[in-house]
């Protein structure tokens, strides 16, 4: 059982909550099963602390700590998770919504990197301006976190054209059990053996907690149409699907003409 003390002495008396709001907010997530028990009014399981790191070394050091005590850490980025993905016994929630820096775009290279905590919302809000977008809108958007998105391996609505998160990741940091604070710098192609980026999305926080993402970017298109098309079965609905895919990145088009979305070919 970890002791509050020592988590106040490795990252800050702030940083440290044992609020009963915060530990009953941060026992769950949007699974089924727990949003019932919710309505029910069955306790959860709550974490024995919610710890809010500010920066990579600090996860580091919460992290080599959990690893000479033998506690559990669950990362959090928005808790919109619906498999029970922050369930636990004993643990401490890592909540990583202080990480959220954004640094300034590179237009040029298309690319920008930011903190594991930032949202869907605040990452739309800073590249719009500069023209700019991400080309990922998974239905929790608006309520998850970049960390998030690459943990699980996500995918969208304008995953057909963009790609899913693994595709618009360039590079990343993390921080492995034990405190080992490792990166991936941005490159076109890599063929050096195991690839970090590759073994962190979609691995749930098991092989460490991710804490700081390059992404890469896409203008804005000139005009965005939205249409629902309505098939009697699925087999009369797969044919003008597959006609419809555009060559030029061998993807769907995200719109009725390339003029529409012309990042869908680049």
């Amino acid at each position: 059982m970890p002791t509050i003390d020592e988590l106040r002495n490795l990252l800050g008396e702030d940083s440290v909550s044992v609020a009963k709001d915060d530990l009953d907010a941060h026992a769950g997530d949007w699974s089924p099963r727990l949003l019932l028990d919710r309505r029910r009014g069955t306790d959860l399981s709550p974490p024995v602390a919610v710890v809010r790191p500010g920066a990579a070394a600090e996860v580091g050091r919460l992290l080599s700590w959990a690893h000479d005590t033998r506690t559990a850490i669950v990362p959090f980025g928005g808790g919109s998770s619906v498999v029970e993905g922050i369930s636990g016994h004993d643990h401490v929630v890592a909540d990583m919504g202080r990480l959220d820096h954004i640094s300034p775009l590179d237009a040029k290279s298309r690319l920008v990197t930011v903190g594991a905590g930032v949202t869907g919302p605040q990452l739309r809000d800073a590249l719009a301006p500069g023209g700019f977008m991400l080309g990922h809108e998974p239905q929790s958007h608006d309520i998850s976190t970049v960390g998030g998105w690459i943990a699980t391996r996500a995918c969208g609505q304008l995953s057909a054209c963009y790609g899913g998160i693994e595709n618009l990741v360039a590079g990343l940091e993390a921080v492995l059990p034990g405190g080992r604070v490792v990166r991936s710098r941005p490159a076109p192609r890599r063929a050096t053996g195991p690839e970090l980026t590759d073994l962190m999305l979609g691995s749930e926080g098991v092989l460490g907690i991710i804490t700081e993402v390059t992404l890469r970017i896409s203008p804005i298109p000139a005009e965005r149409a939205h249409a629902c098309v309505r098939f009697d079965h699925m087999g009369t609905a797969s044919r003008p699907a597959a006609r419809s895919r555009n060559p030029i990145c061998n993807r769907p088009l995200c719109a009725s003409t390339t003029a529409r979305m012309p990042s869908c070919s680049r």
